[in-house]
């Protein structure tokens, strides 16, 4: 078999320049297959990756005015709550002056009642009285009262005052608390108003020296 010759084809585009009217040829070699050639195979086209469409983004709903409301009335009542939880109880009335007279007249009955109950050192209860007597010589010394049986025990010590009245002894007893004891306990004396003013007039007077033991 004879081969097929490749044949050129003369492709003539008509160019036309500006003002001239000359036209323009250009050679494009044109090859027609033979039986020699071999097939041509196309290429095998790439498949193109499918892209989702976005999902439409939901829109938050809604809230209206009415809502909004509840929703803060209902704070409201919860901050009310916990206020309510948090808030310490009020303190308790204040009480009168007789029944705050009356609770420390008792207050101190309860000490001069442990006092009686203490048990008695020895040692310590002889050298309490010894050191109160000498301060309570001294301290009576031309005063208008005298003191009575010094009764000391584990920590606690116990005298009798006398004045001449209910009028001496409130305006007196301040010499007892404020004088200086060589031994330095804490001193209480309660002055009860007598049923008769008239009169001697007798209280007791409490040292604890329990920060000394």
């Amino acid at each position: 078999m004879r081969p097929v010759k490749k044949q050129a084809l003369l492709l003539v585009f008509p160019l036309l320049f500006a003002g001239t009217g000359v036209g323009l040829a250009r050679y494009l070699p044109l090859e027609t297959p033979t039986a020699s050639d071999p097939p041509r195979v196309q290429a095998p086209r790439r498949p193109q990756a499918v892209v989702p469409a976005p999902e439409p983004t939901s829109r938050p709903p809604l809230v209206t005015a009415s809502a909004r409301e509840e929703r803060l009335h209902r704070l409201e009542r919860r901050l009310e709550e916990l206020t309510a939880r948090t808030e310490p109880p009020p303190p308790p009335p204040r009480p009168s002056r007789e029944e705050a007279k009356r609770q420390l007249f008792q207050q101190h009955q309860q000490q001069l009642d442990m006092h009686s109950r203490e048990p008695v050192d020895p040692t310590w209860s002889r050298s309490a009285r010894d050191s109160f007597g000498a301060d309570f010589a001294s301290l009576t010394r031309g005063q208008g009262f005298t003191l009575k049986d010094i009764d000391c025990r584990s920590h606690t010590c116990v005298t009798t005052v006398e004045w001449p009245s209910y009028a001496a002894a409130t305006q007196g007893y301040s010499l007892l608390l404020q004088h200086s004891y060589a031994m330095d306990c804490a001193r209480s004396i309660l002055l009860p108003e007598p049923s008769a003013p008239q009169g001697n007039y007798q209280a007791r007077l409490l040292l604890d020296c329990a920060n000394l033991r």
